[in-house]
């Protein structure tokens, strides 16, 4: 079966993360992680649009959930949302099947089940772009 993984764009291109945090031991892991993803034929990957770095730039410092909690960053993630859905219906109709959306724990943007909402503390909660 042909399938494919939405994953954020700082997992395959760490150098688009917010200045600083691009570690050496993250980039490793993001890298063993895509390589055993690569060893399966039928599986392809997507790399999804930063809205970070769309909304703020490349060298923007790290920031919480609250920084980008509004319309203007929610407008960036929406338009990346339905860049993706009119893609995910594209593959679906050649018959390639959507199996999952990989995020960013952590990420004000991309994180999937705990974000940082104002400070450095970790909470249980989405992404904005996650949310949209």
């Amino acid at each position: 079966m042909r399938k494919i993984l939405l994953v954020s764009h700082c997992i395959i291109n760490p150098h688009s993360k917010a200045r600083g945090l691009a570690r050496r031991e993250k980039i490793e892991a993001s890298r063993m992680f895509l390589e055993e993803l690569l060893k399966d034929p039928d599986l392809g990957i997507v790399q999804l649009q930063c809205p970070e770095m769309l909304y703020a730039g490349l060298g923007r410092r790290p920031a919480s959930r609250s920084l980008y909690d509004n319309p203007d960053f929610k407008k960036v993630c929406r338009e990346i949302a339905e860049q993706v859905v009119k893609l995910v219906k594209e593959y679906e109709k050649e018959g390639v099947k959507t199996i999952a959306y990989i995020g960013v724990e952590g990420s004000p943007s991309c994180g999937v089940q705990w974000t940082h909402f104002k400070d450095d503390k970790a909470e249980k909660g989405t992404g904005v772009f996650t949310e949209v």
